[in-house]
């Protein structure tokens, strides 16, 4: 792998991205890990390397999500003929659902932060808004470069990805 792709792994804290090297693609996405001790959402990084027969992923400890992928990948039935298109493919978007239980309990924390407003005014707490604000907008920060990173996935042109996938990627 190029240095820098190793140096940016290595290094973490990177921006949800995808760089194209010769022979492979290098991509950063997060997972949403939930919420901490302190009940401020947090994300693991995970780097992926794709190439026409492989996926290696670089993460700090266990990763769920990927163990989910690999579940749904094992039960792929004829979407295993499609290669490493489909493997990719269940890994982003077992990630991408680790965001869902996130974003529902915020919006129920959210309604019961309502609740509490017009009904306890006195004794509602506008840290806890500020602290679903700090949520949004990493979520935020995290979601919408993920944009970029399925646009290169659904070029046509994309030479690790068969044109079955692509309705995948779509989907996700």
């Amino acid at each position: 792998f190029h240095p820098l792709a190793l140096e940016d792994a290595a290094k973490g804290q990177q921006r949800p991205k995808v760089d194209e090297y010769k022979g492979y693609l290098f991509v950063v996405i997060y997972d949403a890990a939930g919420r901490g001790e302190t009940g401020e959402f947090a994300a693991r990084e995970v780097a992926l390397f794709i190439g026409r027969n492989y996926l290696v992923s670089l993460h700090h400890g266990p990763l769920p999500a990927v163990e989910e992928a690999m579940n749904r990948w094992t039960r792929g039935g004829q979407m295993l003929n499609e290669g490493i298109g489909f493997l990719v493919y269940t890994v982003v978007d077992a990630i991408i659902d680790t965001y869902f239980p996130v974003i529902d309990g915020i919006e129920d924390e959210l309604e019961a932060c309502e609740v509490q407003m017009f009904d306890q005014a006195e004794k509602f707490g506008v840290e806890r808004l500020l602290r679903y604000k700090r949520t949004l907008v990493a979520l935020r920060r995290l979601l919408s470069p993920l944009r970029e990173v399925f646009n290169v996935f659904l070029r046509r042109d994309h030479p690790y990805f068969s044109s079955n996938t692509l309705a995948y990627f779509k989907n996700v």
